[in-house]
């Protein structure tokens, strides 16, 4: 079983679900940073970015291919997509930095992804729904462990 989920559109929609808590990251650390006497540099937009890609990317550990159904230029950019979120979250060097208007693009170019999936016959708005088109498209999706159904959110608590 995996940890954060595998398959294509799994992933991608997985991913999709940290939309809400990149907003909610990115506020919280400006609000911190204007009420913290903390030196200057910690609470910046690139580290709510680092800790928030460190958490939405694992479910992009296991993006797969698909066997089929999805052209190669659509695999490329969902390969880009996983790159370079998992640099940002994981990869802890300068040039993984980043901002939350490249963090936006990233799960938008995720969602396109699955738009053009739609465009295609398929369905993808739940997890659900994602697992079934990854079946039809040769995979063997798995949730995983970790597995997010919506967007989240820290104030559903």
């Amino acid at each position: 079983m995996s940890d954060f989920g595998s398959g294509y559109a799994t992933c991608l929609r997985q991913f999709t679900f940290h939309r809400q808590r990149l907003t909610e990251s990115v506020a919280l650390y400006r609000k911190v940073k204007d009420r913290s006497t903390t030196p200057a540099g910690l609470f910046t937009d690139s580290g709510a970015i680092e800790l928030w890609a460190n958490a939405a990317s694992d479910h992009l550990y296991e993006l797969r291919h698909p066997r089929r159904g999805v052209p190669r230029s659509e695999w490329e950019r969902a390969k880009r997509v996983h790159d370079r979120a998992l640099d940002i979250g994981h990869g802890f060097r300068e040039t993984s930095k980043s901002n939350p208007d490249e963090a936006l693009g990233l799960l938008d170019a995720a969602a396109s992804l699955l738009v053009d999936l739609e465009r295609r016959g398929y369905t993808v708005a739940t997890l659900d729904e994602c697992m079934a088109t990854d079946r039809l498209l040769g995979l063997k999706p798995d949730a995983g462990t970790w597995s997010c159904s919506e967007d989240i959110s820290r104030s559903e608590a």
